[in-house]
């Protein structure tokens, strides 16, 4: 730095970043892969110097700087070399932007394809006027137009022998392939903090500044890999602060939260206190604080706490005071990680909203309150003792799809009725008040569902009651023949309402039909009749005995059906009801 800083009454009044600007490779910190690779390229006798260098990576991490440093090494009076002496004319000139052979093109002020034309291509035959080089370095390269793009890409391809391109961008997937393919390219990395704390003591040491080291940590963390950031907030602090530069005063001028208060956040949150956090809020809001960079800070601190809690070394947290770090490996602990990370996520999606939305504070408190409830994991529990096959799967009293399934049991074959009565638990009685635990909240929901999708099938399903819940089927006892038909023998209706409850239950499942006893009284051949859906089969039952009572009455059962139940069948579809009644065989 000694050479740079004898340059500097030359300069004038410039900001740090442009004064400390590295005059030599041996200057440049964090990107020693390039530094090596193009000093190496220099050092070789010929040159080997390509004719093309693209230049990659964030911004504030040295493309333009080291673009400058190659056309001072080509051109330096002692050169070609890797180590310019920056005292001759050419180096000097260089440095202070003012050699003719050196041009620094900015992208986005000269788009179009005339200004590649005017600029670049109808003087890029000219001799060098000053030095060996003539080298052109275009910044934000990816700015250029399609046109411009093409326009230059045979210039780029075979230039003069005396022409140097240097592109340099922050957005390379803007840059055409056929110009990446035509060039050397070189990724810039972010820059670590702890090669930025060592370039802010050196700039400390230069301009006689007493700085405290939490804030140069503190710095180096908000520059985000960028020393011309770091620099910058470096001078505005120094404007700012009377006497030494203290981390309150950085947080001050960065318009950032105090750890402590992060801290005190962060507990409200491990306690799931609503009140504290929102409390801590709003003493952030009457300091003065940016609501959207209070969660990006507390977002931060956040990701460093799941950071320590799985283990990991990080740069950012290693520039921190002991003490600090000691506090976050506590907080980590005392934080479930999944916890963590949904806390993380919905202060992200708050912040990305608040960019949107005008109602910062709204949004802020409501966040607070999300990350502050209970975030209860899916209940795995066995099933009960009194019912070991039976699966719990809805509350009765408040029936909500988040709580549908308390247990996922594989699939079974699909098999007769009499296979699955078997294999599943017995047949509950359709008494009342012995129904299994959440078979009534489970039946709203499909009666719910199956009106949305069709009003003929949810009148049919109502004269259905659900009588027991297995682990493979749910069994449905229907009161009326037409309706037990409805379902058995008509494919769709069977399909649909035994994808409906699969789909609320969360796994595959069957349905067992069968007909009250009542009704099986009544039926014509006096059998009872089951069927499983989930087989897509019917299967018969044996015969009763002869219903004695009809044929007391002289009243046949196909007269029953039709008489009373296809009655009350019709009403059940049409939504009817009676008007008058008249004995059969009466004319109107």
């Amino acid at each position: 730095m000694s050479l740079l800083t004898a340059q500097n009454s030359d300069f004038g009044l410039q900001s740090f970043y442009r004064r400390y600007r590295p005059q030599v490779f041996g200057d440049v910190v964090g990107q020693e892969h390039v530094t090596h690779t193009l000093s190496n390229a220099l050092k070789s006798d010929p040159p080997r110097v390509n004719h093309a260098y693209l230049f990659c990576g964030p911004r504030g991490t040295g493309k333009t700087t080291t673009a400058r440093l190659v056309a001072k090494g080509l051109n330096c009076e002692q050169g070609p070399t890797a180590t310019p002496c920056c005292k001759c004319d050419m180096c000097l000139r260089i440095a202070r932007g003012s050699a003719m052979d050196v041009l620094e093109i900015d992208a986005a002020s000269n788009t179009g394809v005339d200004k590649v034309r005017d600029v670049i291509i109808e003087k890029v035959n000219y001799a060098p006027a000053e030095g060996r080089y003539r080298v052109y370095i275009i910044d934000e390269v990816h700015q250029l137009s399609i046109h411009a793009f093409n326009a230059l890409l045979k210039t780029l391809e075979e230039p003069p022998p005396h022409v140097v391109f240097i592109l340099a961008t922050t957005e390379t997937h803007k840059v055409p392939g056929t110009i990446l393919s035509r060039c050397q390219r070189f990724d810039f990395r972010p820059i670590s903090p702890e090669h930025i704390i060592q370039r802010l003591k050196t700039v400390i040491k230069e301009e006689k500044l007493d700085v405290e080291l939490t804030a140069l940590g503190r710095i180096a963390r908000a520059a985000e890999g960028s020393a011309r950031d770091a620099l910058s907030i470096l001078e505005q602090a120094a404007a700012y602060s009377e006497g030494t530069v203290t981390e309150i005063e950085i947080e001050a001028v960065l318009g950032s939260v105090g750890h402590e208060l992060l801290s005190e956040m962060t507990d409200a949150l491990i306690r799931k206190d609503t009140r504290q956090a929102v409390l801590l809020l709003h003493r952030a809001v009457n300091q003065g604080k940016d609501i959207q960079q209070m969660f990006l800070d507390l977002g931060s601190h956040l990701r460093d706490l799941l950071i320590l809690s799985l283990g990991c070394d990080s740069q950012d947290i290693n520039v921190l005071p002991a003490e600090m770090v000691n506090k976050m490996k506590e907080q980590a602990s005392l934080f479930n990680r999944r916890s963590l990370a949904d806390i993380i996520d919905e202060l992200c999606r708050a912040e990305r909203e608040m960019r949107a939305n005008s109602q910062h504070r709204l949004l802020a408190e409501l966040t607070m309150f999300k990350c502050t409830q209970s975030r209860e994991p899916v209940s795995v529990s066995e099933p009960a003792r009194d019912e070991p096959k039976a699966v719990s799967i809805l509350s009765a009293a408040e029936p909500s799809r988040e709580r549908l399934l308390t247990k996922r049991i594989p699939s079974e074959p699909k098999v007769h009725v009499e296979a699955e009565v078997e294999a599943s638990a017995p047949v509950a009685s359709a008494t009342p008040g012995v129904l299994p635990a959440g078979i009534d909240g489970l039946w709203t929901q499909v009666l719910a569902v199956a009106r949305k999708q069709s009003v003929r099938l949810h009148a049919v399903l109502l004269d259905a009651t659900p009588v027991n819940l297995s682990e493979n089927a749910l069994s449905l006892e229907f009161a009326n023949q037409f309706h037990y038909d409805h379902i058995v023998e008509n494919t769709a209706n069977k399909d649909t309402v035994r994808q409906i409850v699969s789909g609320l239950i969360g796994k595959p499942i069957g349905i067992k039909c069968s007909l009250g006893s009542q009704t099986a009284k009544s039926t014509r051949s006096g059998v009872t009749r089951t069927a499983s859906v989930s087989g897509g089969e019917r299967t018969g039952g044996q015969p009763d005995a002869p219903d004695k009572d009809a044929a007391e009455n002289g009243v046949s059962a196909a007269d029953g059906v039709s008489a009373a139940d296809g009655v009350s069948a019709a009403m059940s579809l049409f939504d009817a009801k009676v008007v008058s009644e008249r004995p059969s065989g009466q004319s109107s």
